[in-house]
């Protein structure tokens, strides 16, 4: 990916126009809260997470001992609970009135 916003950004500072990185990726879950996601195996899941990024990163941490496993499962433990009283505190705040939907919308027309 480094190697790729390098070119793309030297491709844009020459001058030679607007350059396109598109990177595919998995989702694990289903397309919607709520979707069964019946559509893929569980084999089929669990290959696509052995390509994940923050999988490979996970293993390669363990495997060089930087850290153990025990301490990333702590980690993600924490950060999702973190999360969850951030949804938590988000949730009890008022909604937005729909008058101000179109406030601070960026348009040159």
């Amino acid at each position: 990916m480094a190697e790729s916003f390098k070119e793309a950004i030297n491709h844009a500072r020459l001058g030679k126009g607007p350059a396109i990185i598109e990177a595919t990726c998995n989702r694990f879950r289903g397309h919607y809260e709520g979707d069964t996601d019946h559509y893929r195996t569980n084999q089929d899941k669990k290959e696509m997470m052995k390509k994940d990024p923050l999988y490979m990163y996970k293993e390669k941490l363990i495997a060089s001992k930087t850290a153990s496993k025990i301490e990333l499962d702590k980690i993600l433990k924490i950060s999702k609970l973190n999360m969850l009283k951030i949804l938590e505190k988000v949730r009890k705040q008022k909604m937005p009135s729909a008058k101000t939907a179109k406030d601070f919308i960026f348009s040159e027309a």
